[in-house]
């Protein structure tokens, strides 16, 4: 019967939006996540249980593989952030960023990783950096070109005789004022149409 820990941990587990897996000191897959399983392109988690992480790996990755699973078994405690490219189940290259440590069970030692899609990472970081662009630029344009039309429009107010409202100057005036307003409202436009890039 399990404990209350592993009925929690295999719910954590299965359900936590990053990939993660936990293999043997020699590479094979005891336990996959379902984020695991779709970064490698691969429907069911359970599909995976008891293959070789070294079938995931490009040749070029695999030897680093046994060098990390070594430093594992020497240091269990050890946590390994590791930038590495991964192979799909369809053949393209998934560049993954993990951390790695392993667990001991008795006088067993297991290897748990975290991992990172990267290219959704910098889908992500991309997303980010242009939402700042964005705002930079909403920033500038309240700050700066905002300032120019408000500032005409407090300044034509202020010299609007408005004791004489029929005074022929004032018409003038009015009409400067209706320029700058559209002025303002096309800059409000073009501001509005920059939140929602």
């Amino acid at each position: 019967m399990e404990t209350l820990d592993q009925v929690i941990f295999t719910k954590i587990f299965k359900i936590a939006p990053e990939p993660i897996f936990i293999t043997n000191l020699s590479g094979i897959f005891l336990f996959v996540n379902a984020s695991m399983a779709k970064l490698l392109g691969i429907d069911n988690a359970d599909d995976l249980i008891g293959q070789s992480e070294y079938d995931y790996l490009p040749e070029e990755n695999k030897y680093f593989l046994t060098e990390k699973l070594l430093e594992i078994k020497q240091n269990p405690h050890t946590i390994q952030t590791i930038l590495k490219k991964m192979k799909a189940q369809d053949g393209r290259i998934v560049e993954v960023e993990s951390v790695a440590t392993g667990i001991v069970s008795g006088n067993l030692i297991y290897r748990v990783v975290f991992a990172r899609d990267m290219h959704l990472r910098r889908s992500l970081e991309y997303a980010l950096d242009l939402r700042e662009k964005n705002l930079r630029q909403i920033s500038y344009l309240n700050s700066h070109v905002i300032r120019k039309p408000v500032a005409t429009i407090l300044g034509l107010i202020s010299i609007i005789d408005k004791a004489n409202l029929a005074d022929p100057h004032n018409a003038e005036l009015l009409s400067l004022l209706e320029k700058t307003v559209h002025e303002l409202d096309s800059i409000i436009h073009q501001i509005n149409q920059n939140t929602q890039a």
